[in-house]
């Protein structure tokens, strides 16, 4: 239907999701895990038509990796980092980057930077009914996956880190609550993992699935409770999906 290129040299789309009233919001990064560079904010149009273009700076190093949309606009999950001494970028500074945004890209309305010792990254986002925030990547060296919980205003509320080794890769609302995505085990011999809570963020169910080796990336979610979780398969690396039931037991 159409084909949409932008302007500019060492651009990284990492995400986009439906814009309110039509159309789509993109998250671009101008440089790699190990540049410097803005953020940039886009809309286009349902024509692929670009209807707006919003820069943001902060840092050494910043980078949204996901978005999703939120009562006032949409918020952004990421990176912020600092230069190292020969000018490049120190990935063991990298702190879990949280930005709240305008329906036009302008802002922030709020921010907030977390970490600790290691690598502190956010990979994934997603907003619940009553505005909370729910976010997760991976902390430290060796990375343990990693779940912070933000209110609608952008205070953090809880953080939970994983005892193992592993990365969770996305958040989705599930029931009244949400369920998160990832990998557990040292990389590459690990294993898709699927983490339901409730409302309140108790885990209601968790599970590892061996015939789905490297890690679930992304998922979806319905209204019965299933989850339909997407990644890629090792050592073949081919792609895999796989549905789990409102339990997370796989049917496929």
């Amino acid at each position: 239907l159409f084909t949409t290129a932008f302007n500019g040299t060492d651009q990284y789309i990492e995400d986009v999701i439906p814009a309110k009233g039509g159309g789509w919001w993109m998250a671009t990064s101008h440089a790699s895990d190990q540049g410097a560079g803005d953020t940039l904010l886009r809309q286009i149009g349902t024509k692929g038509k670009l209807d707006w273009q919003q820069s943001f700076t902060g840092g050494a190093h910043h980078k949204i990796r996901s978005l999703s949309p939120s009562a006032t606009g949409f918020v952004g999950a990421g990176e912020v980092g600092d230069k190292n001494a020969s000018g490049g970028i120190d990935q063991s500074s990298y702190k879990g980057w949280l930005a709240s945004f305008d329906g036009q890209g302008k802002g922030p309305n709020w921010t907030l930077t977390h970490g600790g010792s290691g690598r502190h990254l956010l990979r994934g986002v997603t907003t619940l009914a009553d505005g909370r925030v729910v976010a997760c990547g991976h902390a430290g060296d060796p990375a343990s996956a990693w779940e912070l919980v933000v209110s609608a205003t952008g205070k953090l509320m809880t953080e939970w880190k994983g005892p193992n080794a592993g990365v969770c890769w996305q958040a989705r609302p599930l029931g009244t609550g949400w369920v998160l995505a990832g990998s557990k085990g040292t990389y590459p011999a690990s294993t898709a993992w699927l983490s339901a809570r409730d409302a309140h963020g108790v885990v209601r169910w968790s599970h590892t699935y061996t015939n789905a080796a490297h890690g679930a990336r992304n998922m979806t979610t319905a209204p019965d409770g299933t989850v339909v979780a997407v990644g890629t398969d090792y050592p073949t690396y081919r792609g895999f999906a796989m549905k789990v039931d409102g339990r997370g037991h796989q049917l496929w």
